[in-house]
């Protein structure tokens, strides 16, 4: 699924970090999800006080549902 999640990335221009996650980007994040394959994409809607926004990660799972 993750691999098909940056595949989507890439062709749409969307930037993404492979990297360990460190404390501190959970606060500095405009937006946050996760890739699994049985839920496919799922948002993350906050981290203690901090709210992400939700864009990409539906626009993602629209054209990851598409596809499917």
């Amino acid at each position: 699924m993750r691999s098909h999640v940056l595949e989507i990335m890439e062709q749409q221009g969307i930037k993404y970090h492979l990297n360990p996650v460190l404390l501190e980007d959970l606060f500095n994040a405009d937006e946050m999800f996760l890739t699994d394959s049985i839920k496919g994409i799922h948002w993350v809607s906050s981290y203690k006080m901090k709210r992400y926004d939700l864009g990409i990660a539906k626009d993602l799972s629209e054209m990851l549902n598409q596809e499917v």
